[in-house]
């Protein structure tokens, strides 16, 4: 009898897994759908970026964010240390206290949005800059060009060590500036 509930509770828990993994599959094979990589981009060799935009998301807290209908674009900025940094921080480790703001102009008619870019955290990326955003006019026929400005943090975010700024200077980056030109939006809605 304790065999038989053993082996009832056994098969339970395999459903369930295998029920998980199932969820898992079909989210992680979604989320790619609809990405488009504008860029990647390097800091010296130290620090990776990768610009994309992705289909609108729900944000919280809901106050600070366009809501998920109002938003055509999930705009980001993933920011990661690369391999054998100076910053004797792990390979892939999000980047912290960035300011990072992008210039958009629809290059159609001209519109142009400028927004700031917060940290954002979910389970497919982690840690990232982003936030969702209303294209000027028609983000499927329309092409774009964009600026990113990738600065540094204040010095009331992050107050620097002396062997930090003695060995690598006053700040994690100097201001950056990075353009792409002619992007199309279209492939986030199919």
């Amino acid at each position: 009898m304790k065999q038989m509930c053993l082996k009832k509770r056994l098969n339970k828990f395999v459903t369930l897994i295998g029920a998980f993994l199932i969820g898992v599959l079909l989210v992680n094979g979604s989320v790619n759908a609809g990405e488009v990589v504008i860029g990647e981009e390097s800091i010296n060799g130290e620090i990776a970026l990768i610009f994309e935009a992705v289909p609108a998301d729900t944000v919280s807290p809901s106050f600070m964010h366009l809501p998920e209908d109002e938003t055509e674009v999930h705009l980001e900025v993933k920011a990661n240390f690369e391999e054998n940094n100076s910053y004797a921080s792990s390979e892939g480790g999000f980047v912290p206290y960035l300011n990072v703001n992008a210039f958009i102009k629809n290059r159609a008619t001209g519109e142009a949005l400028q927004i700031t870019l917060t940290p954002h955290l979910n389970l497919v990326d982690s840690f990232h800059y982003a936030r969702n955003i209303d294209l000027p006019g028609d983000p499927v026929s329309d092409s774009y060009d964009l600026t990113f400005f990738v600065n540094p943090a204040g010095l009331f975010k992050v107050q620097i060590h002396a062997d930090f700024r003695i060995n690598l200077g006053g700040s994690i980056i100097e201001s950056q500036e990075f353009t792409f030109e002619n992007v199309n939006f279209a492939e986030v809605f199919n």
